[in-house]
């Protein structure tokens, strides 16, 4: 049975994948999507409702597993993209930018700031409002790479649509190309656009 693997994608890529699917699977068949964003489970879903395709659906351990019986083998869906709620439009940007200069939040002992800086990503995650963009410069660009504390934190607010901004040079000062979990290399051009642009901005 085929699998479409979209796991770590978002839409919408996971839509666009199960339509192609369909067209390549002939009347009676069946194929297997792999998901593990929730934005996407729900997208599809809708679009396999709303088009009359039998389907069944698991969940285990944060991956959605849907078993899609193609028994009309009728290719003229609606159009997969008109599904594609992202969580960019699931959760509201707030009109701020958050500016990352150190992997340390505040001064002194640098195991509390590691803490902090911890607890201050976890709890941005969590609010109704989220910033637009989320610039990383100097040693902050180290919070960025794939075993930083922090990560799976970056990859949510990345999904939820927070731009993440990393300076380039710094990335290139500490070696860490190849290394980063989130985020899109920038000049400081760039990064002074984007907080010159933002309504306030936020300083752990």
């Amino acid at each position: 049975m085929k699998i479409v693997d979209t796991r770590g994608d978002i839409c919408p890529k996971p839509i666009i994948a199960t339509k192609k699917a369909l067209k390549e699977t002939s009347a009676g068949e069946s194929f297997i999507v792999l998901t593990d964003n929730k934005t996407s489970y729900n997208n599809i879903s809708r679009f396999l409702s709303d088009n009359g395709i039998k389907f069944s659906v698991a969940e285990s351990t944060g991956v959605w597993t849907f078993k899609v019986n193609n028994d009309k083998g009728n290719n003229d869906t609606k159009i997969a993209e008109d599904y594609c709620e992202t969580e960019s439009k699931i959760a509201e940007a707030g009109d701020y930018a958050v500016e990352i200069n150190s992997e340390f939040m505040g001064s002194g002992d640098d195991n509390l700031g590691k803490k902090l800086m911890k607890s201050f990503f976890i709890s941005l995650s969590c609010l109704e409002k989220l910033p637009s963009v989320v610039v990383f410069y100097n040693s902050g660009v180290k919070l960025a790479v794939k075993d930083s504390e922090i990560a799976e934190y970056l990859v949510e607010l990345e999904k939820k649509g927070v731009e993440l901004i990393l300076c380039g040079t710094c990335v290139d000062y500490f070696r860490l190309d190849g290394k980063l979990c989130a985020g899109k290399i920038g000049d400081m051009y760039l990064i002074l656009k984007k907080l010159s642009h933002s309504g306030k901005v936020i300083r752990p």
